[in-house]
């Protein structure tokens, strides 16, 4: 399978640096021109588009499916991670609010995660999940698949593995894309975490 990683366009808590996961905002202007730019720059030959349930990834999967006349498909494994008592704010209003747990980083530990959210293995583990169903579905083709910061990072991670360091350096911008090549089943997390943890001291 061909999977082509696309990030969804602009919304204004990007602009101003907020936390943004679950919350279903949809793309500002400037994000509706970065999708409309997207979606004539893919690479020819895609066969299927899927798309996280959000807004703004559904939104940007949308302007792709008019370019390229294909149905949009939804996977809530691609949605973006749940950031918890940190989602809508920004880095100072998180100190303010939640000095201790910024401390301890647990937005950026393998199995530590803020309050009410997500912690990354749970994030590799859906991801994964939803990568197997579509080799399962459409091995020999070509995936668009539209979604999120740090969905990017994990899907990056599952075919790059690296530290963590590593892992937080990777960065797709607004409605820029990735490819990668997927000839067969992501494996157990278990694997991942040790190259997570390998220098995450």
């Amino acid at each position: 399978m061909h999977l082509i990683l696309a990030r969804h366009g602009q919304t204004d808590w990007n602009i101003e640096r907020r936390f943004l996961g679950t919350t279903d905002l949809g793309l500002n202007d400037e994000g509706v021109k970065q999708a409309k730019a997207l979606a004539t720059a893919l690479p020819a030959g895609i066969d299927v588009i899927v798309s996280s349930p959000l807004l703004r990834a559904a939104q940007t999967a949308g302007y792709a499916a008019e370019v390229l006349h294909l149905p949009v498909l939804t996977d809530a494994a691609f949605g973006e991670r749940n950031v918890g008592v940190f989602e809508g704010l920004t880095l100072p209003e998180i100190l303010e609010r939640y000095p201790q747990e910024w401390e301890r980083k647990v937005a950026r530990q393998w199995d530590l995660a803020p309050a009410g959210g997500e912690n990354i293995e749970q994030v590799f583990v859906r991801v994964s999940d939803g990568i197997n169903r579509l080799l399962a579905r459409y091995e020999g083709k070509t995936v668009l698949l539209v979604a999120h910061a740090f969905v990017g990072r994990v899907v990056q991670a599952l075919h790059h593995p690296v530290d963590a360091e590593g892992f937080f350096a990777f960065a797709l911008e607004n409605a820029q894309w990735a490819s990668y090549q997927r000839t067969d089943r992501v494996p157990d997390v278990a694997g991942y975490r040790q190259r997570f943890l390998a220098r995450a001291d």
